[in-house]
């Protein structure tokens, strides 16, 4: 049964809902596709929407609470690091990645992003990651890490797994159901697989 609902509440960000997460502490991050994030402290909310309030560019594509408590979102002013919802955020450079739709901070502090193409951010400088590096060429829609570390992407066209040096690719030619990843979600040593039309699978 659903224990507490929130609708309009002060300080809850009023455009649609693009991205939930939690920080270390257990406070709530809600990103919207214009209205900026609010956070909920178990207390009550609060919004921040104006570009030198802790977020620049209001319409929220991602959001992602890497392992040392940062907040990473990616917005139409870049992808940033976010401190602390009253302090400027960090806005990185240019990640070379076109319509970023995810974003993943995996365990070794690394940030990931994906779109038209992925790139990983080492907290100096961005790595694209191509086609020529053995990535399938579709738009990266989902990324998740393995209990081992390896990094799966789901692309538009199958799964690419970044293992450190290369990618190894999972396709429908070598056995997917369908190509077309939606979500990835690592369960102990298995992953499961969301697809759009083919089911949902446990690799």
């Amino acid at each position: 049964a659903c224990v507490e609902a929130f609708r309009g509440e002060e300080g809850m960000a009023g455009a649609p809902l693009t991205q939930l997460t939690l920080d270390a502490e257990g406070r709530l991050y809600f990103t919207t596709a214009g209205d900026g994030y609010s956070v909920y402290d178990g207390a009550g909310w609060r919004k921040f929407v104006k570009a030198n309030e802790g977020i620049k560019g209001n319409a929220v594509r991602g959001a992602v609470v890497g392992p040392e408590g940062a907040l990473w979102a990616v917005t139409d002013g870049g992808v940033q690091r976010i401190v602390a919802p009253n302090r400027p955020p960090q806005v990185l450079p240019d990640s070379g990645v076109a319509s970023i739709r995810a974003l993943y901070a995996a365990r070794n502090g690394e940030l990931w992003v994906a779109g038209e193409g992925a790139s990983v951010w080492d907290g100096e400088s961005w790595t694209p990651l191509t086609a020529e590096d053995g990535l399938l060429d579709g738009v990266v829609q989902a990324i998740a890490e393995d209990s081992r570390g390896r990094i799966w992407l789901g692309t538009s066209v199958g799964v690419s797994i970044w293992n450190g040096a290369g990618f190894v690719n999972l396709t429908e030619e070598a056995g997917l159901p369908s190509g077309n990843i939606q979500a990835l979600l690592p369960d102990g040593e298995a992953m499961w697989i969301g697809s759009a039309g083919g089911g949902l699978y446990r690799f």
